[in-house]
């Protein structure tokens, strides 16, 4: 039996009659819009709002395209008031892409004019695929959005610490569709900030919760402009420091630990060194006392002697040993102020004048480098007795005759201090080596002529605090000169 084809036909008005002309535009594939004869919008599909988000019915279609296409209204116009029944209009898209929109006119029942649009947008898929291709090989997170903050592009780094499974899952939506509410709003405020004022971001250092774990970016985002010198959107680019991150709080955290223990290791000396420094005290002063008391025919007077100098010896040790501390915890207080120099060198002469006495071989002297009430410089006077006196004393040690000769003189706004011998000397390749604690040219050093290799640790130590610097100038059995410099003023 054959259908009744009569009936059905019949029946195909009522069904067309039924459904709903906003269904039949969304369930087309290509994107459409309706307006009339004034460019007022009437109608729209899904896949036009996609393109341009803006679009509502009753605005003009003037306002719905963005400014990459100035000239476009006045084509439309034209277009319009020329009855033309059928128009192109070429535009450009702010997602750069360019597209055509073929208007035709439609019959329809009212007195006017309405045109329906479907757009055609030209094919740049192979120049895509290699821009994608380029930015998945990159190392960073790469993606660019337009001035709604809606991702353009993006690459599969970006797409992986969002959670999405490819970059295409990005495109047309923002962070707040993948990251927390405040974390979005946080990226959001940034790049408000960047199309608002065209400042762009460099090594903006992120927090980022990705598979549960959190990472650490330094992102870089710059304005993007268009042909006009508009903004229209953002690039962005970031890359992983999380290791860097963990390195650094290591490196803090090690570094914190550390000046712990040098502040524990100085509290531990200081109270080490006032319980040694006390009974030491008493037996230095007793055996002092006793050697006074004794004649020195008495056999005892040489043990008593043994036992003064040795104390003396073993104070001068730990004095040097608590003040190295100090210097390397940046414990040491200074006391700035205006002083004379010579006073203070006429004073080491007289204190070490002595000690050449009974030794003829050595010619002691020293060298003023400028006259008195001229000699004026602001430091630390106790400071500069203690270097001058270390370098005379290093100078005695290691020198059997000759001459040693100290003093000072005056370059720009420098005082430079000198310390002469014709000792020893000193092997080029130990130079450095001799200013570190407890290090001498070489173990005979020690044996030969005593001493803990500490002086000139300090003293170094001591010259960095007042903003100085040492060095000195060797023959190796000719003799030394130990320079320091000071400056004038304060700094």
């Amino acid at each position: 039996m054959k259908p009744d084809l009569t009936n059905n036909a019949e029946k195909q008005p009522s069904v067309l009659a039924s459904l709903n002309s906003k269904d039949i535009l969304d369930a087309i594939t290509a994107g459409i819009v309706i307006i009339n004869e004034k460019a007022i919008v009437i109608s729209y599909n899904g896949e036009f709002k996609n393109l341009y988000p803006e679009i509502k019915n009753g605005v003009n279609f003037s306002k719905i395209i963005d400014e990459l296409n100035e000239d476009y209204s006045k084509s439309l116009d034209s277009y319009l008031e020329s009855n033309q029944s059928c128009f192109n209009l070429y535009l450009k898209h702010k997602q750069s892409f360019n597209l055509t929109i073929t208007f035709k006119e439609i019959n329809a029942q009212t007195d006017k004019k309405l045109f329906i649009g479907s757009v055609d947008i030209e094919s740049n898929e192979h120049e895509f695929e290699l821009l994608q291709q380029l930015i998945d090989t990159m190392p960073e997170n790469i993606f660019i959005k337009d001035e709604n903050f809606r991702f353009i592009l993006a690459n599969n780094w970006v797409a992986k610490i969002m959670g999405a499974k490819s970059p295409n899952e990005l495109i047309g939506k923002t962070d707040f569709e993948f990251y927390p509410k405040k974390l979005a709003q946080l990226y959001n405020i940034t790049e408000k900030e960047i199309v608002s004022t065209g400042k762009p971001l460099f090594n903006h250092k992120e927090k980022i919760v990705t598979e549960g774990k959190i990472r650490w970016y330094s992102s870089t985002k710059v304005p993007l402009y268009n042909k006009h010198g508009h903004i229209n959107g953002i690039v962005g680019i970031g890359r992983d420091i999380t290791n860097e991150v963990k390195e650094k709080r290591t490196l803090e955290k090690a570094k914190e630990e550390a000046e712990k223990a040098d502040k524990l290791k100085s509290s531990f000396l200081s109270n080490l060194s006032h319980e040694i420094r006390t009974p030491l005290n008493g037996i230095i002063g007793f055996s002092q006392y006793l050697r006074k008391h004794t004649s020195d025919e008495n056999p005892h007077f040489r043990f008593l002697d043994i036992i003064h100098n040795n104390g003396k010896h073993l104070l001068l040790l730990i004095n040097n040993i608590i003040e190295v501390s100090m210097i390397e915890s940046n414990e040491i207080p200074l006391k700035l102020r205006k002083f004379r120099i010579n006073p203070i060198l006429d004073q080491l002469k007289t204190n070490f004048d002595p000690a050449f006495k009974d030794n003829n071989k050595i010619e002691f002297s020293f060298s003023a480098g400028l006259p008195d009430n001229k000699d004026i410089i602001y430091s630390d006077d106790n400071k500069l007795h203690r270097i001058m006196n270390n370098l005379i004393d290093n100078a005695i040690k290691f020198t059997e005759k000759g001459k040693i000769e100290f003093g000072y003189t005056l370059e720009n706004d420098s005082i430079k201090f000198f310390v002469t011998d014709t000792g020893i000397g000193i092997n080029h390749d130990f130079i450095q080596e001799i200013f570190k604690p407890f290090r001498q040219v070489d173990e005979s050093i020690t044996r030969s002529y005593g001493g803990t290799g500490l002086g000139l640790t300090i003293s170094k130590g001591l010259l960095k605090l007042l903003n100085g610097k040492i060095w000195v100038k060797s023959v190796p059995n000719k003799g030394s000169t130990f320079y320091f410099t000071l400056p004038i003023g304060p700094v």
